[in-house]
């Protein structure tokens, strides 16, 4: 069971992501499935505003309006909370109870949320991120690589955020004392 630290870090996740997403919003929600064996802590549907979209997406996968301004495409961001380096390394080293799965980019982009100094940059996998604590939000320290997804599996994820996000609501009445 994860700690209260972990449940902390992993709840800094959307409001760091919030800031960079245009008005078209965001969705987002804990522990979704992506695959089979595959349940990431953080798993967010977006688009982020053109100045930052810029910094993640290069060359043709953008899109463009009819007026020639650039469209950013809907993002997958993943993201993996570490609390410790034997949680960190049961994930993401090889022979780990995860590892295969989180070497296989799933999402858009990726990234490794830590407390600040836990993980040195080296350790991170190419393609994830790292967002380190910073205050009370984070900080990018290693910029994580975008991939593309197919539209399909963009829209498969976004139902399973959806319903984790149903799920954790009907959790909520139900825990309140509320009707299903």
């Amino acid at each position: 069971m994860p700690s209260k630290e972990h449940y902390v870090l992993s709840g800094r996740a959307i409001p760091w992501l919030r800031g960079r997403c245009t008005r078209a919003g965001i969705r987002g929600a804990h522990e979704v499935s992506l695959a089979a064996g595959y349940t990431a802590d953080v798993v967010a549907l977006c688009s982020f505003q053109y100045r930052f979209d810029h910094d993640y997406i290069q060359g043709p996968v953008r899109e463009y309006s009819l007026d020639g301004w650039p469209i950013s495409p809907e993002l997958i961001c993943v993201f993996e909370t570490k609390v410790s380096r034997a949680d960190f390394a049961g994930t993401f080293t090889k022979g780990g109870r995860h590892s295969g799965d989180r070497m296989i980019p799933r999402g858009s982009l990726h990234w490794v949320i830590a407390p600040k100094g836990l993980l040195p940059v080296e350790d991170i996998p190419t393609f994830w991120g790292l967002l380190e604590v910073a205050g009370s939000g984070l900080r990018e320290t290693k910029r994580a690589q975008y991939h593309v997804i197919s539209r399909e599996k963009t829209y498969e994820i976004a139902y399973w955020i959806l319903r984790a996000q149903i799920w954790a609501a009907d959790g909520e009445r139900l825990e309140k004392g509320g009707e299903k």
